[in-house]
């Protein structure tokens, strides 16, 4: 059926674009609480990172009052001159009220260090929260990979396919996660998301199948189009339909175990989210493995009319174990007036 729905064999001519940003966060949050003394100061050596990136610190502090301290980045060198009260270079905030973000860059070789100093404070003690997170520059020849690689995999989709252009774009977005736009179909990826998925590939192509349900209902004007149990059947059709579809389901599924129940079922009632409960989503995402013949009958129904003649003629000379063939004839017949 769709045999070729995400595989990345050719180009086609497409009027949809890819935006992939340059700069790009990652998942490795680095976290911790710490009481910092009135006339102290606290350091975090930093991860070694190459010249041009960046790390990120969120500074969040627990006092009712009082709330201001001195945050910032620098290297080794100037680390040193600070502790020796002189002149130093840093990129930070002074006196900032938190909560607050600051950002700095490497610029030298070496090491570098998160400070956040108190010593200015004569009396008040401070309990601050520090979040920590990487922000690399990609070099040309990566975003370039990456464009090639989303525009190859939606050329694939055109093959497949017949829907309106949309575009997908690859950015930071403050969090792991992915996004349909429900008015363009326009898909946003992550690069938390990417950097957390970056080696499980069935999972992260099961989070881009997921919106990509959302995207298509949407764009054909079929109902269940924002409903999110009907767009991890999308999701595990693109994975079913690999060579090694069992792996990747099984991968996309497990990617849910780290949810917690509590706290989500919490965020829903506050909220009103649409999703599953993490625990729902592994079992009906593994059902759709133990029950794979029902589940792409049902889905060869609802895509079959949106398939290119290309695609449903060579169902119906080359049926893959996913296919209806006999299904994929009468859509041809539909569209010729009956006649063949």
């Amino acid at each position: 059926m769709l045999g070729a729905l995400l595989m990345f064999f050719f180009m086609a001519h497409a009027q949809a674009e890819v935006f992939v940003a340059r700069t790009f966060s990652t998942d490795d949050v680095f976290q911790q609480t710490v009481d910092i003394g009135a006339g102290k100061y606290w350091v975090l050596p930093l991860a070694r990172r190459a010249i041009g990136n960046a790390y990120e610190a969120r500074v969040e502090t627990s006092n009712k009052v009082y709330k201001d301290v001195t945050a910032f980045i620098t290297d080794e060198e100037n680390l040193a001159r600070f502790r020796r009260r002189q002149p130093y270079r840093a990129e930070g905030v002074e006196k900032g009220v938190a909560p607050f973000a600051i950002r700095g860059t490497v610029r030298t070789p070496g090491k570098h260090y998160l400070v956040i100093d108190n010593s200015y404070a004569r009396l008040m003690d401070k309990r601050v929260v520090v979040t920590v997170k990487m922000v690399n520059n990609l070099p040309d020849a990566a975003v370039e990979h990456m464009k090639s690689t989303l525009e190859k995999m939606y050329g694939s989709l055109k093959q497949q396919l017949v829907f309106p252009d949309f575009n997908i774009h690859v950015r930071p977005c403050g969090q792991a996660n992915a996004f349909s736009s429900l008015t363009s179909g326009d898909i946003v990826l992550c690069t938390e998301m990417i950097s957390r998925l970056a080696s499980k590939p069935g999972a992260l192509l099961g989070v881009l199948g997921h919106e990509l349900g959302h995207t298509l209902l949407n764009l054909w004007g079929l109902p269940g189009g924002d409903n999110e149990d009907i767009a991890d059947e999308f999701a595990s059709v693109v994975l079913l339909d690999k060579a090694d579809g069992g792996k990747a389901i099984e991968e996309y599924a497990a990617y849910f175990e780290r949810g917690n129940a509590e706290k989500e079922a919490e965020f829903k009632l506050r909220t009103g989210d649409r999703h599953s409960l993490s625990i729902q989503r592994i079992r009906n995402i593994r059902e759709h493995a133990t029950h794979a013949n029902a589940l792409f009958q049902r889905w060869n129904r609802q895509l079959y009319p949106h398939m290119t003649e290309d695609a449903l003629q060579k169902i119906v000379a080359q049926p893959s174990a996913n296919d209806d063939a006999a299904l994929a004839r009468v859509e041809l017949a539909r569209r010729s007036g009956g006649k063949g």
